[in-house]
């Protein structure tokens, strides 16, 4: 019972000048949790593979809408081409707002992205100036077992599961 206490809470961490504690419904665990589900409680899904279990505490850091300029988008395009097995990306989720990490500095901390061609697209926009979305619906576990192929060589971006362009997801 303590255990599931445990796995329940989160804890908060001090990250990037603010965290947030994720809450678990009954019966809920994080690796089976998909990127969407986070969305869904306005939180951003991180791994760190340094540690012998990397879902084992999971630091959200809160989403800045106001930040993505063409410094940011910069950052994120040397942050993708970095050699890390799981990649770190800045979701974009439009057409009205952008969400951009806050925790970019912290080089331990990897998200879950989409494709180099989602990624690409996203930062150059759709023809009416809309960013499109990073779409990956993996689940944690997924990730960490290598069930998501890793795409060769430079850009190691997740491979998209959902076929659907105008798919609802991060």
């Amino acid at each position: 019972m303590g255990q599931n206490t445990k796995e329940s809470e989160m804890e908060e961490r001090d990250l990037a000048g603010g965290a947030v504690v994720i809450k678990l419904h009954e019966g809920e665990s994080v690796e089976n949790m998909t990127v969407q589900d986070m969305m869904d409680r306005r939180l951003v899904l991180v791994i760190d593979p340094s540690k012998s279990d990397p879902i084992m505490k999971l630091p959200c850091g809160r989403f800045d809408r106001n930040k993505w300029d063409d410094t940011v988008r910069e950052t994120a395009s040397r942050e993708v081409g970095e050699e890390t097995g799981l990649v770190r990306v800045h979701i974009s989720n439009c057409p009205n707002h952008h969400i951009v990490d806050e925790m970019r500095n912290h080089d331990r901390h990897f998200f879950l992205g989409g494709t180099s061609e989602d990624l690409d697209q996203g930062f150059r926009g759709d023809e009416n100036g809309n960013r499109m979305h990073v779409i990956t619906r993996f689940t944690v576990r997924q990730v960490l077992e290598r069930q998501v192929e890793i795409l060769p060589p430079h850009l190691q971006v997740l491979e998209r599961l959902i076929e659907q362009a105008d798919s609802v997801s991060v």
